[in-house]
């Protein structure tokens, strides 16, 4: 299903009728929720973890130019969910700034190590050109490479 640039965050009563619908829907297994501006809405951003944590079969998510990383504590709680859901293989992160908060590599260190089903992840364009974003990406790599 691909919902790419419909502006679904900007009406959060909108992203609550996509979250019933696919909430129990185990047939979609592509998701593109891509330039949405997911970010300005806390609800949506509540909306997408109950998603992500109900009986959905999403096999790739792209949830990339959203500007997620902007708010730490909602990025961490994605994060989590993202963990949880073992059903996708590909998700797409890109462009969402992501490094430029360092709490934000910590914890998606973390949830990287969680992610035992992701194979394929997409980081571009997210600030990691620090060093301590590369540290953080270097030990999630690592500790999912073993196991």
């Amino acid at each position: 299903m691909n919902l790419k640039e419909n502006y679904l965050g900007n009406d959060h009563v909108c992203f609550f009728y996509l979250k019933q619908g696919l909430e129990t829907n185990t047939s979609i297994q592509q998701l593109n929720l891509s330039n949405n501006n997911l970010d300005l809405n806390h609800r949506i951003m509540d909306y997408l973890k109950d998603i992500l944590i109900s009986e959905t079969s999403f096999q790739q998510l792209d949830l990339s130019s959203n500007k997620l990383g902007r708010d730490e504590v909602y990025f961490l709680g994605l994060q989590k969910e993202i963990g949880i859901n073992t059903s996708i293989f590909n998700l797409d992160l890109s462009n969402n700034d992501i490094g430029k908060n360092e709490l934000n590599m910590h914890h998606f260190k973390e949830a990287l190590q969680a992610y035992n089903s992701i194979k394929q992840l997409n980081l571009n364009k997210n600030f990691l050109g620090k060093n301590e974003n590369m540290f953080y990406l270097k030990k999630a790599l690592k500790s999912t490479h073993q196991s």
